[in-house]
């Protein structure tokens, strides 16, 4: 079965492999070799589903070295995302949040994909800072303590999505109003010394690939300033 056939179909044609010719696992964009394989196998859901403007499920088919034709899947997400490693008069912001899938909390920082509207991953950031801690950052003053981490990539094997990664160092308490946080989800914040957060990550009670990220790229660059 292929979902969405007609424009799943004519959009294989403009994903044709131009890259190296010895590259595999590689994409099969031909529309009847797919068609054929849809018949052959009644059970496989071939195809893209779509989730407005956010996201996309793509069900590939790819084909090895040999030949051989399997299935594979990405989550696509269009906007690039936001992820922010911030640190209040010297103290990490970071926040427990439930995650459905797990059903448990993790210890994370801030971050979000980008809405429709988000005029960059920057704006990303700012929106998401505010919906998720009651941290403001839209104004001059605050993107100046704003500094780029640069860009992070969560899972190359299955996630097509670039979050840009940021630093933002708060000096005052009055940028931080936690009781103007998204009441629809359940987080909640702790502020951290950063011999602490490096504790927590030793340990493993802090596993989220963002966090990891931001805190590893922020470490490095620190490091290469000096």
């Amino acid at each position: 079965m292929i979902i969405n056939q007609q424009e799943y179909l004519a959009e294989l044609i403009n994903l044709r492999f131009h890259g190296d010719k010895d590259a595999y696992p590689r994409r099969v964009t031909e529309p009847s070799v797919v068609t054929d394989y849809a018949v052959s196998h009644p059970d496989t859901e071939l195809g893209i589903i779509k989730n407005g403007s956010f996201y996309d499920i793509r069900l590939d088919l790819y084909s090895d070295r040999t030949g051989k034709v399997f299935r594979y899947p990405c989550l696509v997400y269009p906007k690039p995302s936001a992820a922010a490693l911030v640190r209040i008069n010297g103290l990490f912001a970071l926040q427990w949040h439930y995650r459905p899938f797990y059903n448990k909390k993790f210890l994370e920082i801030p971050r979000g994909f980008g809405d429709p509207e988000d005029r960059s991953a920057c704006d990303t950031m700012i929106r998401e800072l505010s919906e998720e801690c009651g941290i403001q950052a839209d104004c001059k003053e605050c993107r100046i303590q704003i500094t780029p981490l640069g860009i992070f990539h969560a899972d190359t094997g299955v996630l097509k999505n670039e979050t840009s990664l940021f630093f933002y160092d708060v000096t005052s308490t009055a940028a931080f109003t936690p009781t103007n946080c998204d009441p629809t989800e359940s987080i909640s914040y702790v502020l951290i010394k950063e011999e602490e957060l490096v504790r927590l990550i030793a340990d493993g009670t802090l596993s989220d690939s963002f966090t990891l990220g931001a805190f590893m790229r922020y470490t490095a660059m620190k490091g290469v300033s000096k």
